[in-house]
């Protein structure tokens, strides 16, 4: 682990993780990413530090937005295990660019091993409450957590459903929420679910939603 502190090694590693036209380049990239998503799974504590060095976001982005399936996974999985921190949730929500970026994978990938990181770090960004508002404007975002929300596996769901939860807070924003196409019609069929965190939530959104005078929905 002291490698990661080592003067160098972090800056070349992220360098390496972004996209060039060097016919290795795929190779270089799933390498480092390799390296990072190591070094955050055995220390968590080095998170800070691998955020903040240079063209480290962009790194990301580049796996992310790639074709190779194996170098997006990588990206998704960086992406989850960065936004844990409440400070880098507040960063990388200001920046804004990641969270476009991962937006539009989730609507666009079908890969549930993918999507479960897309998910969870959408919903680590939103739990900060000011985040909300940036991101709900972001087109796509309530489909694609909806979309992710339908026959996936429960790792997907829940962290997808505890997005919306937290989106559904804001009454402000839970008639747009509700006039999404599906959004009800899946929260309705979450209450079958069997494991309570996802049961609870979709039934506390669908109380919400009951509670607005804008919509006309029984719980």
């Amino acid at each position: 682990m002291k490698m990661a502190y080592h003067e160098g090694f972090l800056p070349a590693v992220c360098a390496l993780m972004n996209h060039s036209d060097d016919p290795l380049a795929p190779r270089y990239m799933e390498s480092s990413a390799s390296i990072l998503v190591n070094l955050l799974l055995m220390d968590p504590n080095v998170d800070s530090t691998i955020m903040n060095t240079e063209k480290c976001l962009d790194g990301v982005i580049d796996l992310l937005i790639c074709d190779n399936p194996t170098l997006q996974m990588l990206g998704a999985t960086i992406a989850d295990y960065l936004c844990v921190s409440e400070q880098h949730q507040i960063t990388i929500c200001e920046d804004f660019t990641l969270v476009q970026v991962i937006i539009d994978r989730l609507s666009n990938l079908q890969s549930n091993a993918i999507r479960r990181h897309l998910c969870q770090a959408l919903c680590y960004i939103s739990s900060q409450p000011h985040n909300v508002l940036s991101m709900i404007r972001e087109p796509g975002i309530v489909e694609g957590l909806v979309d992710a929300m339908q026959g996936s596996q429960q790792n997907v769901v829940e962290p997808a459903v505890q997005c919306l939860r937290y989106f559904a807070d804001h009454y402000d924003l839970q008639v747009y929420m509700a006039s999404t196409p599906e959004c009800i019609d899946c929260l309705v069929a979450l209450l079958e679910c069997k494991t309570a965190s996802i049961r609870n939530n979709a039934k506390e959104i669908l109380s919400l939603f009951a509670d607005n005078p804008e919509l006309n929905i029984e719980e």
